[in-house]
């Protein structure tokens, strides 16, 4: 029951995207935060197949989407893509996955924020969570080729990761206090290339880095280099 977040940004809408090892299915998260500057609740406007929608609460109030239907698969690279338009006075923010072994594209979602210009903000981050606090079970996340476009249209690939535990929550009764010791983090290398990973719990997990840690993986693309795609059907969202 954990999941990887791989996209999480401030601002007006803050939110989050990654997928979810979940006891139903491998599934894929969209969620927005309420924010007071908001001028009515936040709506999805165009829902996936097997997407499913609700508000949620707990660490504040917003909109979810969960997508169990799609499903992904372990040592599979997945390209995860949040866009944000403006349409009249609100924001739309949309949300696709794409298969590394199918080559497929996915539009799991796009919400509608009732409130003007609440672009991206801040850096983009990345996390694992285990909602069942079984830190006996190492955990693994690879992360790699992420990009920002600007508002000019230009790209910026990322180069430098930071990293860093979860300092508020390692203390005596908290919920990582027991594997306070047990993480790692750095970069590694498949056939296509380096890529960053980090790991959570486990018993036998020890750090080989400073805690927090930064990594640099050099970059000399200019822009993401995926093959164009055709739609071979699309029908309104319910």
């Amino acid at each position: 029951y954990t999941y990887y977040e791989t996209l999480g940004w401030s601002g007006k809408a803050s939110g989050y995207a990654g997928i979810q090892a979940h006891p139903k299915a491998h599934n894929f998260i969209f969620s927005i935060w309420d924010n007071k500057s908001h001028k009515a609740p936040i709506k999805a406007v165009h829902k996936g197949p097997g997407t499913e929608i609700q508000k949620f609460g707990g660490e504040g109030t917003g909109l979810k989407s969960w997508n169990f239907t799609l499903g992904w698969d372990v040592d599979t690279w997945y390209t995860l893509v949040a866009r944000c338009w403006p349409v009249g006075d609100h924001m739309h923010y949309g949300y696709w996955s794409r298969s590394g072994k199918t080559g497929k594209w996915t539009h799991l979602v796009t919400m509608d924020v009732a409130v003007k210009d609440a672009y991206f903000q801040g850096g983009t981050g990345a996390f694992i969570e285990d909602w069942l606090e079984t830190g006996v079970n190492a955990r693994t996340s690879h992360h790699r080729n992420g990009w920002k476009r600007k508002l000019d249209g230009q790209w910026h690939p990322f180069g430098v990761g930071r990293y860093s535990v979860n300092y508020w929550d390692l203390d005596p009764g908290k919920r990582s206090y027991n594997f306070r010791a047990n993480w790692n983090a750095g970069i590694a290398r498949d056939k296509s290339g380096p890529y960053y990973f980090m790991t959570a719990g486990g018993r036998d997990t020890r750090p080989t880095t400073k805690n927090p840690s930064r990594f640099t993986i050099k970059r000399s693309d200019k822009k993401p280099d995926l093959p164009g795609f055709i739609i071979n059907a699309h029908k309104p969202s319910p």
